[in-house]
């Protein structure tokens, strides 16, 4: 994996710059703890791209189920988080509609996907809950593979 693919990731995660540096360096010292995180994620969306290239309809429900799980948890989440996983609903939603796994894929020039925090004291807060509590790319793996385990057959 390179730079550039955990960038990538990381941009999909909402996880920031300098989680991102983290992460490069956990790349290269196999004890580091995040390299755990960024390889099931890439494990998980491996298995995406291979449910899509071969069972689309089956890709389409997948979508589906882990678009609805992340709207449910984002409406019941009162932290930083809910504005992430709306986002990454959203985008999965798009996914199952279109069959195309490279919606997920952050936007050519890198920004940040729009939140729902609005303000400065929105984000401070948000960034104070998601850094106190589970990160929010642990939430989306678990219900990217609850999903897969569900439709495996």
């Amino acid at each position: 994996m390179n730079v550039t693919s955990v960038s990538s990731l990381s941009t999909i995660l909402g996880t920031t710059s300098v989680q991102s540096s983290q992460a490069v360096s956990d790349l290269t010292d196999p004890g580091g703890s995040e390299t755990t995180g960024v390889s099931k994620m890439a494990d998980l969306m491996s298995q995406l791209k291979s449910l899509e290239d071969s069972d689309p309809d089956k890709f389409k429900k997948v979508m589906s189920t882990i678009a609805e799980q992340l709207e449910k948890q984002a409406g019941s989440s009162d932290d930083g988080k809910a504005g992430f996983l709306e986002d990454m609903a959203s985008r999965f939603k798009e996914a199952a509609e279109s069959g195309d796994l490279s919606v997920l894929k952050p936007p050519p020039d890198g920004s940040q996907p729009p939140t729902s925090s609005s303000s400065t004291s929105d984000r401070v807060k948000a960034a104070y809950a998601a850094s106190s509590a589970q990160a929010p790319g642990d939430d989306l793996a678990q219900v990217i593979q609850a999903a897969l385990q569900q439709y495996a057959s």
